[in-house]
């Protein structure tokens, strides 16, 4: 069964946990985002304020995710027959420029503060609310586990956040906190900048190299042309002629294309049965494949004269 055949209920169980998953998060970011704010733009922590930068982005681009993949699983294989993989690449693409840019804003920022570092003050809110931040990220985490085999690049770069969330903020928070209290550790509050500017592009590299190879189209592997040879020798005796096969990948789904010759005078109905047969046949060799079979003479498939009507 190729993915365009699929339900929409059964193909979208993993993706219905998921979605449950980024509403979760979407409401205790959004309640906790508020605060965190007005909480880091009153201290003078970079640091701080990088947090705060690279939560507001997080719960746009889960917004923006949230109700791409709902849109896209409403309209299911009738509008997107070969699947939603570039929908969610474009979304992905757009998170990433988002990190860019703020990564290389807070990393300018806590470069200058580095050359003459002024401790931190007023940290004790954001602290706390960080603090906060962590645990939801680490049960976020913990909870999205049966989803770490998901192929959506969308999913990996999510749960990506979560643990980059947990190791990161921890690492901010005691570098932040030593700063305040210490003078002669207030490097320590343009170091945590420097760590939440890399947390934002090692984040963008990663979601848009995942994006390039969804929105681009390529050719598929050796091995899963192998595959496709397979399920058509299996149903040699089914055609007469192999006139035409086209292969890529397309949003992360096996696009395959193939014309089966058929000599003239064969009966129709037992023409069709074949077509299906052998397509059925690919498909069940190539996992997630959207896979067409045309039946067709030498003479339809023939390049046409110049000036001369097909």
């Amino acid at each position: 069964m190729t993915q365009s055949s699929l339900p929409c209920a059964s193909a979208g169980r993993p993706r219905l946990s998921f979605e449950r998953l980024q509403l979760v998060s979407i409401t205790l970011s959004t309640v906790i985002a508020g605060p965190q704010i007005i909480a880091a733009f009153g201290s003078t922590s970079i640091g701080m304020i990088g947090d705060a930068l690279f939560t507001l982005i997080y719960i746009l681009f889960s917004v923006l995710v949230f109700l791409t993949m709902r849109a896209a699983r409403r309209a299911c294989a009738l509008v997107f027959p070969y699947g939603t993989g570039k929908i969610e690449a474009i979304a992905g693409a757009i998170l990433g420029v988002s990190f860019t840019l703020s990564g290389l804003g807070i990393g300018a920022v806590s470069l200058y503060r580095a050359l003459d570092p002024p401790q931190p003050e007023n940290v004790t809110g954001p602290l706390i609310v960080t603090g906060i931040l962590v645990v939801q990220s680490a049960g976020l985490w913990l909870a999205s586990r049966p989803l770490a085999r998901e192929p959506s690049g969308v999913v990996k770069v999510w749960r990506r956040a979560q643990a980059i969330d947990v190791v990161g903020l921890s690492v901010t928070m005691v570098l932040v906190a030593a700063a305040s209290m210490v003078p002669q550790l207030a490097i320590g509050d343009a170091v945590a900048g420097f760590i939440i500017a890399g947390a934002m592009l090692f984040t963008a590299y990663q979601t848009f190299h995942n994006a390039f190879w969804e929105l681009a189209d390529k050719a598929l592997e050796e091995e899963v042309q192998l595959l496709i040879l397979g399920g058509l020798a299996e149903r040699f005796d089914d055609f007469d002629d192999i006139l035409a096969i086209r292969t890529r990948r397309s949003g992360g789904v096996p696009i395959v294309e193939i014309t089966l010759g058929f000599r003239e005078g064969r009966d129709w109905a037992a023409v069709v049965a074949q077509c299906a047969a052998v397509r059925q046949s690919v498909a069940s060799r190539v996992e997630g494949a959207s896979v067409t079979v045309l039946p067709a003479t030498e003479e339809l498939v023939a390049p046409q004269p110049s000036g001369k009507a097909a």
